[in-house]
């Protein structure tokens, strides 16, 4: 007894510093971040208390925090797993050791390369060591105590070909970020995209979806984005102002909620944690679908819109079942409204004493460790109900229904992680009566990538083969209602919803007019070259059908921190008429 209680004590410690810690820095982590899905694995194996995957970016501390429950595994990990985990840790010195950064030497807090030749020979030797367990380099460096600064900067150069013409892409992007105070932390990351003009490519880069451009005409176009984050906090809430990438949900790839499907948008946030329960409230303006037509007028292009949200999140049973509610209210061409800028609220009566103006979604999702290493999630998606209607085909039975499984076997000693998930969206969900009011930002939907009237299936497998050395597969079949010939199926998020045909209101199906099925294959592998320096390869192959018609896309992308490839193969048949397009493209990047 005297034994169970002396573990108990000091798991209850460790927690409790660790959580105290956790509080001391609340700079966010991206959520493209690796380490996410390497907490995922961890926490499905019951080895973290508390962790909440489905608000996402984290805080520094907060990873910290998991970092330092994972440690007190050490001995149950993999290999591969151990040597992750030393390289986390490294990373987050900052939030887990009273040491000073390796580059601060004889008690100095700043450091930058360029102080003499000798400190800028040994930065340059530095970017290309493979010496596991360091600590990522930074271009400038100042820590005082708990407060820091710290700087990056990194350069891009592209070489594009296809059939025989040429596009070059350079960019700079810019990252600051840090802690002061105790109670602030800060980031930005900004970036400035350069191509010059070819009338022959017509492909957007990925880095430029949704982002406004200048032109300077048969010569230059140009674009940026900023991502940013200001954060007060304490022990136990946090409140800033954000402009950042930010997901909502359990899905890691297709959430109803919020997904990375659209744009960054600014937004104040607010999250606050009791115990195992997490209060999350934001408010957003986003950009109404009319804002990126150029030809339109000030007066549309300018219409307001807004989204509020809230969410709460609860564990039971020891942590293994965790359930989140979640209401999220669009609305717009009005100023900011008094009551959905108050946090603690009732949104679901508020839009109705309001006049019932505003776009209301509800959502109730969960995820639940079924057994060590297995877990279920799932999400009911709720845009307009009505009870009298359950089970019948009322177009306005608005739901999404998404359910999955995780599982994180250990195959050969090597730690693998597989998900399988089934996702159905009724046609109409996320459309309103007006583009200030539905489901959108900037044109694009803020939940699941595919809107309405569209349902999916996703097959994901990936697995690290050595520390250094990672795979990753996917399979995703999509079935998708299209709109013809001006009639509307309810598909397009960006549709009003009374346009709808009045013959279909009862008799409106899960899926609804001509459809087309996407099969889409994709395989990606990296290799650290050098201490975060990756070489990375990425295949992708889409086959469409769509009335009889089969298009068939086949992509190959290789990239590298320093150097990267492209190599795109379309084939495309239509009508009895083949076309094929070969592109390429050639990567030089430094990141400093």
């Amino acid at each position: 007894m005297v034994k169970y209680l002396k573990r108990w004590s000091i798991l209850i410690l460790l927690v409790w510093c660790g959580y105290l810690q956790a509080r001391s820095n609340a700079v966010p982590v991206p959520i493209e971040d690796p380490i996410y899905q390497f907490l995922s694995r961890q926490a499905a194996k019951g080895y973290l208390t508390g962790y909440n995957e489905a608000i996402l970016p984290m805080t520094r501390g907060q990873i910290a925090f998991w970092l330092q429950q994972i440690q007190s595994h050490e001995s149950q990990l993999t290999t591969v797993e151990n040597q992750l985990l030393q390289e986390y840790l490294a990373d987050f010195r900052q939030e887990l050791m009273t040491t000073a950064h390796r580059d601060l030497t004889g008690g100095a807090s700043l450091y930058y390369p360029f102080q003499d030749k000798a400190t800028l020979g040994r930065h340059v030797r530095e970017l290309f060591s493979r010496q596991p367990g360091l600590e990522r380099k930074h271009l400038v460096i100042y820590e005082e105590g708990d407060d820091f600064i710290w700087g990056d900067c990194e350069a891009i150069g592209r070489l594009e070909q296809k059939d025989g013409e040429v596009r070059l892409v350079n960019a700079d992007r810019w990252t600051i970020q840090g802690n002061w105070a105790q109670h602030f932390a800060f980031r930005l990351h900004a970036a400035r995209y350069r191509r010059s003009y070819n009338r022959q490519f017509t492909e957007p880069l990925y880095e430029d979806r949704n982002v406004w451009g200048m032109y300077i005409t048969d010569s230059l176009y140009t674009y940026d984005f900023n991502h940013t984050a200001f954060t007060y906090y304490n022990d136990w809430l946090r409140v800033g102002l954000y402009h950042q990438p930010l997901r909502l949900g359990y899905s890691p790839a297709h959430s109803l909620l919020i997904s990375n499907n659209a744009p960054a948008f600014p937004h104040i946030g607010l999250q606050a944690q009791i115990k195992t329960i997490t209060f999350t409230y934001l408010h957003a303006d986003l950009l109404n679908d009319s804002t990126h037509c150029r030809d339109l007028p000030a007066e549309t292009k300018n219409r307001s819109k807004y989204l509020a949200l809230q969410r709460i999140d609860m564990s039971f049973w020891r942590e293994k079942l965790r359930l989140g509610y979640t209401i999220m209210v669009v609305y717009g061409d009005r100023h900011r409204e008094l009551a959905y800028l108050t946090p603690v609220n009732f949104f679901w009566l508020t839009q109705h004493t309001l006049e019932d103006r505003d776009n209301t979604l509800m959502a109730l999702d969960g995820k639940f460790n079924l057994l060590p290493g297995v877990t279920l999630f799932a999400t009911l998606l709720l845009d307009e109900l009505r009870f009298s209607e359950l089970g019948q085909h009322w177009w306005a039975n608005k739901q999404g229904l998404q359910g999955g499984v995780q599982f994180y076997p250990v195959v050969g000693k090597l730690p693998l992680n597989l998900i399988i998930e089934y996702t159905a969206v009724r046609p109409w969900v996320y459309t309103h009566k007006y583009l200030t009011s539905n489901f959108t930002h900037n044109a694009f939907c803020l939940g699941y990538p595919y809107g309405g009237n569209a349902q999916s299936f996703w097959l994901h497998a990936d697995a690290y083969l050595s520390r250094r050395l990672w795979i990753q597969a996917d399979y995703t079949q999509i079935h998708q209602g299209i709109d013809e010939n001006g009639r509307y199926y309810g598909g397009d998020v960006r549709s009003n919803y009374e346009w709808r045909e009045p013959a279909y209101d009862h008799a409106t199906r899960w899926l609804m007019g001509p459809q087309r099925t996407t099969h889409q294959y994709r395989l990606q592998s990296g290799y650290e070259i050098f201490n975060d320096m990756f070489l990375t390869g990425d295949l992708v192959i889409n086959r469409v059908l769509f009335k009889g018609q089969r298009t068939t896309e086949n992509y190959e992308i290789f990239n590298d921190m320093f150097l990267t490839g492209d190599l795109v193969i379309n084939r495309v048949l239509f009508k009895g008429q083949r076309t094929t397009e070969n592109y390429f493209s050639f990567t030089w990047r430094i990141d400093i």
